[in-house]
């Protein structure tokens, strides 16, 4: 990763973790672990703060997600289906209404 003036300001107060159902393997949720640097409550609600107000910006979001590898292969994507998919034809055979629109 390259360096910058941003990344040079960071300090870390934690980890995310995904945590892995036993039975099944699949991620059932999503852990917070903090540092030492959160030294009490009011700190890692902040911490919370922080992370909620950063998700709510997509392009804090778009370049966070640019950062990551872009392999090809996705140990949660790449996997055959259950069931096949059907066609929005298939699961429904009736045809939308067409909505009839204001006059303005």
């Amino acid at each position: 990763m390259e360096e910058n003036k941003q990344e040079s300001n960071l300090v870390q107060v934690g980890a995310v973790c995904l945590v892995k159902g036993e039975e099944d393997g699949q991620f059932t949720g999503v852990e917070l672990l903090f540092t030492d640097q959160v030294l009490n409550r009011q700190g890692a609600a902040m911490v919370i703060d922080n992370i909620r107000g950063a998700l709510n910006s997509s392009v804090w979001v778009a370049s966070t997600l640019l950062r990551a590898p872009a392999e090809e292969n996705n140990a949660q994507t790449d996997e055959e289906a259950d069931t096949p998919s059907d066609t929005d034809d298939a699961v429904s055979g009736k045809k939308r209404k067409k909505v009839a629109s204001k006059a303005n």
